[in-house]
């Protein structure tokens, strides 16, 4: 789903020591409104920028740990006003290695709070610890495009089907967020762990959000696409049948995807970008598609900056780039979606068939944007087209929507 504000919460980036520490809850996700009270982890700076303070609590209490010292150059930051990305991000590897937690069987999510100078707290960081570890894209030195890199990387979490039911299809899961932020609990683990109940292995992507380089979640998609054809034969999946699927803009990143693609270069040093990152199929669902009038304002503006030039309008508007090399696409949207306009997948659809590559367009009668928070008849209507459409295309086996 698409998110107004930076400063809402944060899906977990937890380190696979953490994962390691608290047990498997597969109802975190579902249960996670309720349990906000029921475990989190709250740290404060002292007025010296000396010490932090952090309380776990749990349903049976809570444990304070204090940490004498605190290294970070930029921890002024965290008092002045209401802290970065990275800063919560260091605060939150310090807190997860090192918080002895009380009750360690609880079923709780463990939710990470800054507080500014005013007093408010804000939510950084979400800890889920059905999670699993992470496997980083570009080892700290991402392109950013242009022939240029940074300091910086993109993950992907690999969820493999079991071997008694892998049918060999992948698909890599793009969560959506306007550009600003990433929902990977809903649009993201979620759909990996259905994609398992069907025997299909789920790669859920968090790429690195924009901030006005349209280039840099684009390189991110594409290199998950690569390697996960790279690790085809580990992860028990078939190089040709590796699909993507996108949320919101989400799916707007996984169209592009599925119109921006290289076979790749035979020559290259590194063997995964010998490879090809087409995706074999591609399933947006309520997903941006155009730049145009009927785009979300703040996608476009977060992935293109708020003066946009008339080519990268139309370079980044999907439904200008299909040709009839675009792989075959599955799209669902409703009706009632005043977010994202339906007319986005619409526009894509009619692109497709004026192309003659194979698509489907599901119209859900309500739901919204997120299709009434990921559950009910729309939610379940275009996860059980989705796998039947897959299994018309070959991909899958036929009967695995049943």
């Amino acid at each position: 789903m698409i998110a107004a504000s930076f400063l809402l919460p944060f899906t977990c980036m937890s380190a696979a020591t953490a994962a390691e520490s608290v047990p498997n809850n597969e109802k975190v996700h579902a249960a996670a409104a309720e349990t906000m009270s029921a475990g989190k982890v709250d740290f404060k700076i002292d007025e010296k920028g000396t010490q932090i303070e952090v309380t776990v609590h749990d349903v049976k209490g809570a444990v304070k740990v204090l940490f004498p010292t605190w290294t970070n150059p930029s921890q002024s930051d965290l008092k002045s006003n209401e802290g970065t990305y990275d800063e919560a991000t260091q605060v939150w590897s310090i807190v997860i290695k090192t918080a002895n937690f009380a009750n360690p069987d609880g079923p709780f999510n463990i939710h990470v709070y800054g507080q500014n100078a005013a007093g408010k707290k804000i939510c950084f960081k979400t800890y889920d610890p059905n999670e699993k570890p992470k496997i980083s894209l570009w080892s700290g030195h991402a392109p950013v495009g242009g022939g240029k890199f940074a300091d910086a990387d993109a993950f992907i979490t690999v969820y493999r089907a079991a071997n008694s039911k892998a049918n060999g299809a992948a698909v890599v899961i793009c969560p959506g967020g306007g550009y600003g932020m990433l929902c990977t609990a809903p649009e993201g683990h979620g759909i990996a762990r259905w994609l398992n109940q069907h025997g299909i292995t789920g790669i859920v992507l968090e790429y690195r959000l924009p901030k006005f380089n349209q280039a840099v979640p684009l390189l991110d998609a594409q290199r998950a696409l690569r390697l996960s054809r790279s690790m085809a034969k580990e992860w028990f999946c078939d190089p040709k049948r590796i699909g993507i699927i996108g949320f919101s803009a989400g799916g707007h990143l996984a169209a592009t995807a599925a119109t921006h693609f290289e076979d790749g270069d035979p020559k290259a040093a590194d063997p995964v970008d010998r490879l090809s990152c087409r995706p074999d199929f591609a399933i947006l669902v309520y997903p941006v598609i155009t730049m145009g009038p009927k785009t979300h304002g703040g996608s476009r503006n977060n992935l293109l900056g708020p003066t946009p030039k008339a080519e990268d309008l139309d370079l980044f508007s999907c439904e200008k780039q299909v040709t009839s090399k675009t792989p075959p696409c599955f799209l669902a949207h409703a009706i009632d979606d005043t977010l994202v306009s339906p007319d986005n997948s619409k526009m894509f659809y009619e692109a497709m068939l004026a192309h003659k590559v194979s698509a489907k367009y599901l119209e859900l009668p309500n739901g919204g944007h997120g299709l009434n928070g990921y559950k009910g008849p729309s939610w379940d209507a275009w996860q059980t087209a989705s796998l039947q459409w897959l299994a018309e295309q070959r991909m899958i086996p036929v009967g695995t929507a049943q």
